[in-house]
């Protein structure tokens, strides 16, 4: 139960541990997080969370999406049924 761990631990706060991502682990960080959603998300909104400009992504998000692993649009960017399906793959195109 929840509240019997964080009873044990010693306080909410103890459960807790802020990790420095480095700059170049951040559109994995962000893509792993964000292509699990529906949704996917907007470039706007990679550039507001990560700070990092959204053309950085321009190479991978060519790559997945002549492999078909995403769709990109207006909208943002999303995982297609085929990019669910293979989601590790489609992550490691983010990794540095």
């Amino acid at each position: 139960h929840p509240r019997r761990y964080e009873q044990a631990a010693g306080s909410a706060a103890a459960l807790q541990e802020v990790v420095q991502v480095a700059s170049e682990d951040l559109p994995f960080e962000f893509a792993m997080n964000a292509l699990r959603l529906d949704e996917g998300f907007a470039l706007r909104d990679f550039e507001a969370r990560t700070g990092l400009p959204a053309a950085q992504l321009s190479p991978v998000l060519a790559d997945a999406r002549r492999r078909g692993l995403i769709e990109l649009d207006a909208g943002g960017v999303r995982a297609t049924a085929l990019g669910l399906q293979h989601l590790n793959s489609l992550l490691t195109l983010f990794l540095p």
